[in-house]
């Protein structure tokens, strides 16, 4: 345990990425506050509970910039971890100590699939706060407009924990794209990056254009964005307030953790299957920072 401790120090000392973003988002954010780039948006139509939903929602909507972003770095980190290492060469002297490439691999999963989404779950439970009480002093006078009242302790709250539901379940469900990413920095003769992101892409955009491959295109895009559906009752029939009502009309329920679903996630067959190839191309990654040492 000690040694994948130090193994996880390394990836950080390594990739401060990881860490960075969120806190360069959170300044960026606070930034666009300073010079009116977030603006009020009143709407003198919205009433009060209308303006009140809104306020609910927006908290968990800025937070989720923070995962947007440190999703992308995460993403270019698994490409590059294995590539960088095979080449400046430095793959050698780590393989020289008496740590194996499984635990290596597991350690840069563990970094790109938890770490980082923790810490931008962690800076943005920091910076979502302390972001609408600058919005609340700078929008004070604006009566129909949700900035005022993201300053709500339960918004807040309720915001951050689904977030930290969803972080948990985008850890299952990006398995198999953070497998793909691994061994693809693991086996690419050079430019990593094309490697994993044209070949997904390629297919999405084949499934759209040729009639017969659509599924191409659906399965990329499900991969994606897909936990959503599943993890959420949000859009589901029958299973209480939604976002929109068919008059436009904002409905939101008293707490949002009541669209968490997560028995529907984990019953799904899509998730396993996932988790199956996944776990095939973490194997593939293993194989590859064992047999191949140049780039």
């Amino acid at each position: 345990m000690k040694t994948f401790f130090w193994l996880l120090r390394r990836e950080f000392w390594e990739h401060r990425a990881i860490v960075i973003a969120p806190v360069v988002t959170a300044l960026v954010l606070f930034a666009l506050g300073a010079v009116g780039g977030i603006q009020a948006s009143e709407d003198p139509s919205r009433g009060p509970e209308k303006v009140a939903n809104l306020a609910h929602l927006l908290v968990p909507i800025f937070g989720s910039v923070f995962f947007i972003v440190n999703g992308f770095v995460a993403a270019f980190y698994l490409m590059d971890s294995l590539y960088g290492e095979r080449k400046d060469r430095s793959v050698l002297f780590w393989r020289s100590l008496p740590v194996s490439d499984t635990a290596t691999i597991a350690a840069k999963l563990v970094t790109g699939l938890v770490l980082a989404p923790l810490a931008a779950l962690l800076i943005a439970a920091v910076a979502v706060p302390l972001l609408t009480f600058l919005n609340k002093l700078h929008f004070a006078g604006h009566p129909y407009s949700a900035w005022p009242l993201m300053w709500n302790a339960y918004y807040l709250k309720d915001g951050m924990v689904l977030l930290a539901y969803l972080s948990v379940v985008s850890m299952f469900w990006f398995v198999p794209l953070a497998g793909w990413f691994l061994s693809v920095s693991a086996w690419a003769p050079r430019n990593p990056f094309l490697w994993g992101l044209v070949p997904p892409a390629a297919l999405f955009v084949l499934g759209k254009v040729i009639p017969g491959v659509s599924w191409a295109g659906n399965l990329v895009a499900d991969r994606i964005g897909g936990f959503l559906a599943l993890s959420l009752t949000v859009g589901v029939p029958g299973a209480g307030p939604g976002v929109m009502e068919g008059d436009g009309h904002l409905v939101v329920p008293a707490s949002l953790t009541s669209w968490m679903d997560p028995a529907r996630l984990f019953a799904s067959p899509r998730l396993w299957i996932g988790l199956v190839v996944g776990g095939l191309l973490i194997f593939a990654a293993v194989q590859g920072r064992r047999y191949r040492t140049e780039a």
